[in-house]
C-alpha cells in the first residue's frame, strides 16, 4: 500500500480504454475516496470540477492530505460507454509535527 505522509498533494489518475486500446470518454465517471476508520465516503462527479480530464480517457483527481489521516480506498467508476472501474488504496501517515486526526 502507498504511504503519503500528511500535506502532500497526490494525484490519482485512470485511464479509460475501448476493447482495442483507444481512449475514450466514458459517459459517466466518478471518483469515489472511503476513509477506513471513520466510513467517511466522498464521491465526485466529472463535470463538479474536482474531478478533472486531460486528454480523451484520461481523468484524475488531485487530493491535498493536509486534513486526511489513516487509510483510504479510491474507486474511478465509468459508466454508460466505455463502462470500467479501477480502484487502489493509501495510507496517510501523520507528519511529526501535526496535531492527532479526530
Amino acid at each position: 500500500m502507498k504511504q503519503i505522509i500528511q500535506g502532500q498533494l497526490v494525484r490519482i489518475t485512470a485511464n479509460f480504454k475501448t476493447l482495442t486500446g483507444s481512449l475514450l470518454d466514458p459517459t459517466v465517471v466518478q471518483f469515489k475516496r472511503y476513509r477506513v476508520a471513520d466510513a467517511d465516503l466522498v464521491t465526485y462527479t466529472y463535470g463538479s470540477g474536482t474531478l478533472l480530464r486531460t486528454p480523451t480517457g484520461i481523468y484524475y483527481v488531485d487530493l491535498d492530505t493536509t486534513a486526511l489521516s489513516g487509510q483510504y480506498n479510491w474507486q474511478f467508476l465509468a459508466t454508460g460507454t466505455g463502462q470500467n472501474m479501477q480502484q487502489g488504496s493509501f495510507y496517510v501517515q501523520q507528519s511529526n509535527t501535526s496535531t492527532p486526526a479526530a
